[in-house]
């Protein structure tokens, strides 16, 4: 009775099932619909700051977007650290910037995939930031305003920043230019 009641709603704010609360939600499917495009533009509508956890980053146009807002905003990013010695890795890009990176310090491997945008929107689900998830993976987002659900989020963050340690890399590298970082990306 209850799922009809929400299969009847047209789309819309919807009451939280935790704390009541109305809350907009999105949602945007791979590679059928632009989920890096919209993702991106999320990214550079970021006024306050940027929260992200993610496994990793090849795909350059989302580092250019995330790059451009460490230099307006405080960004902090939590990856994992032996995923970001692949090749076609983008994270060491932000170790150039004002940026602020940590990897997660856990047993297995730091697989979330979400970022807090403004402390006010939640982007999270399965699409990673590659190449991959955007052209060829069947990957999902889900983008959420609920307050009680983002400061969960938040804390998990927060959690694991604390155990984290800074990024840094054995490799010298120099950052890519635009062009070079374009394609790099291309090929993941």
């Amino acid at each position: 009775m209850i799922l009809y009641f929400f299969y009847q709603q047209k789309p819309g704010p919807l009451p939280c099932l935790c704390c009541g609360s109305l809350s907009r939600q999105e949602v945007c499917f791979s590679p059928e619909e632009k989920c890096d495009l919209k993702l991106i533009q999320y990214i550079k509508n970021a006024k306050k700051s940027l929260n992200i956890a993610i496994f990793d980053i090849t795909l350059a146009p989302l580092t250019e977007a995330i790059i451009e807002q460490s230099k307006k905003i405080p960004v902090k990013i939590l990856v994992d650290s032996r995923q970001t010695k692949h090749h076609y890795s983008l994270v060491s890009e932000f170790i150039h910037s004002p940026a602020e990176v940590r990897f997660g310090s856990q047993r297995g491997i730091m697989h979330h995939k979400f970022a807090i945008i403004d402390h006010r929107i939640l982007q999270t689900g399965s699409f990673n930031y590659t190449g991959g998830a955007s052209h060829f993976n069947q990957e999902n987002q889900i983008y959420l305003w609920n307050p009680h659900i983002i400061r969960r989020y938040q804390m998990q963050f927060d959690k694991i920043w604390e155990k984290g340690r800074k990024a840094t890399f054995t490799q010298n590298k120099k950052p890519f230019t635009k062009r070079k970082l374009r394609q790099k990306s291309r090929v993941i």
